[in-house]
């Protein structure tokens, strides 16, 4: 069983909309690591990344 299908049966989304969450929060995180090294602050964004 996949992270996917246990995100999906825990939250009563469907699999597509599991993928959908993670993509976009994959984006969301590399947008914020690009802008964090455009201006030196990659401690700080990986800092923020990691729970």
């Amino acid at each position: 069983e996949s992270v996917l299908d246990e995100l999906s049966a825990g939250s009563g989304a469907t699999t597509e909309d599991a993928r959908w969450i993670a993509e976009y929060t994959y984006f969301v995180y590399k947008q914020a690591f690009i802008h964090g090294h455009k201006h030196g602050k990659e401690d700080e964004v990986k800092d923020a990344l990691e729970p």
